[in-house]
């Protein structure tokens, strides 16, 4: 099998991850059917990699004393 992207394995993509990190520091602790995939596969890039996804950082809340920020014309 080949390198695959997130959508092949959907929401299990950070236990292929998972898989592929402990077999990179010991292929005996994976099971040996995964072994053939597991060599020629690559994390997709863009991900973490980790199984943990980075959480997004909420945009500032609007001022609440009734005043509304200067426009700025550029």
């Amino acid at each position: 099998m080949s390198s695959s992207s997130t959508s092949q394995f959907g929401q299990n993509q950070w236990l292929v991850d998972e898989m592929y990190q402990r077999f990179q520091k010991d292929p005996a602790s994976v099971d040996a059917s995964w072994h053939e995939f597991l060599t020629d596969y690559t994390p997709d890039a863009s991900g973490a990699g980790n199984g943990v996804s980075t959480p997004t950082v909420p945009a500032a809340p609007a001022p609440t004393n009734g005043t509304a920020a200067p426009a700025t014309n550029g």
